[in-house]
């Protein structure tokens, strides 16, 4: 399964520009160093619970963030791989960690969306999300650059 790209004049496909995948564990006591000692990762971002100096108003969760960036690469599989790799390997204690009350996680590509842009994801990518069994979330950014 494939999410299809538009094409433009030329037939070449339009993907989200400057794209960021990130794997994000939360919750309202979540300790961002506990997970990382449980999961044996280091974290591209966390922050403990309360008042997040970076995220929006009013966000009170501790988050333990594995990302990867344009400053890494911007292609979107690569993205995923860095992301995913590490956590395949460790989906038994992520699943530990998800079944504690209050904690949740979810798999986050956000990037630069114009005209009718989309992503592709592989068959191959949708399963290896499917198997982790925790929800995508797409976050495009529509606003004019």
């Amino acid at each position: 399964m494939a999410i299809e790209m538009t094409r433009d004049q030329d037939g070449a496909a339009k993907p989200w520009a400057v794209p960021a995948t990130d794997f994000i564990i939360q919750g309202s006591e979540l300790n961002p160093d506990h997970v990382t000692a449980f999961l044996g990762i280091e974290p591209t971002k966390a922050n403990p619970p309360g008042d997040d100096p970076w995220g929006p108003p009013g966000r009170q969760d501790g988050r333990w963030v594995l990302g990867c960036d344009e400053w890494s690469t911007r292609d979107l599989s690569e993205q995923l791989d860095t992301v995913l790799t590490p956590v395949e390997a460790r989906s038994g204690l992520v699943h530990s960690l998800l079944a504690e009350p209050g904690v949740r996680a979810v798999i986050r590509i956000s990037g630069y969306a114009e005209n009718d842009a989309q992503i592709m994801l592989s068959a191959a990518e949708v399963l290896r999300l499917a198997r982790l069994g925790v929800p995508l979330v797409l976050a495009p950014s529509l606003s004019e650059r």
